[in-house]
């Protein structure tokens, strides 16, 4: 699965974590319910893990989040020069790293 291939569109954060080991590696997993693509009736579950990161920001209003649960409170979602950019219903995550990685959950 690549990520430059996820539809963002109309889905939802459902998770995520962040560790950084005893060796300085850090990793952060999101988990996200998308949708294959704009004709798709159901969901799936998708994991994005995020590796080496440089910096990380997230910036989400939970109110909106929770209302927009039902009809998806993503707005869109790419990346550019390895920075993952989310854009949510009254907010935005945005990490620089050097890996991303898609899969199913």
């Amino acid at each position: 699965m690549k990520i430059d291939n996820l539809n963002w569109h109309d889905g939802n954060l459902l998770d995520f974590s962040y560790a950084m080991n005893s060796k300085g590696k850090t990793e952060l997993i999101l988990i996200f319910a998308l949708y294959k693509n704009y004709d798709s009736e159901r969901t799936l579950k998708v994991r994005v893990t995020c590796k080496k990161i440089k910096s990380f920001d997230i910036n989400l209003d939970m109110d909106e989040l929770k209302d927009n649960m039902l009809a998806g409170h993503i707005a869109n979602g790419y990346i550019k020069d390895n920075c993952l950019w989310i854009y949510f219903m009254d907010g935005l995550i945005k990490i620089i790293a050097d890996k991303f990685v898609a899969s199913k959950c």
